[in-house]
């Protein structure tokens, strides 16, 4: 995973099931939500240098696109989720020791 200060902008991994003939290596960016679906960009490549290559030329571009507030927005959408996911488990712990009694 790649980041942007605390924000995950993309990833560039080795790609899975393809044949050893085929770009090994592949990478995407942008971020949801804070920018719209379409801007996401993804391409392949035959090695992890050609993948950061291009990885870092995508962002050059699309950082001046994304809106002043994409980061916020992220950063909001992550921080509920950390919260909605938090509840879930003091409940279910709640439920499991009022369960045992």
């Amino acid at each position: 995973m790649i980041y942007f200060t605390d924000v995950r902008i993309g990833t560039i991994g080795a790609r899975a099931g393809v044949p050893m003939h085929a770009d090994q290596w592949g990478w995407s960016i942008g971020l949801y939500p804070g920018t719209e679906p379409g801007t996401w960009r993804s391409g392949i490549a035959s090695t992890f240098e050609a993948a950061r290559e291009a990885f870092d030329t995508a962002w050059t571009e699309l950082l001046p696109a994304i809106p002043d507030n994409a980061f916020a927005e992220w950063r909001h959408d992550r921080d509920w989720r950390a919260e909605m996911k938090a509840k879930r488990a003091r409940a279910r712990s709640s439920t499991a020791i009022s369960g045992a009694r």
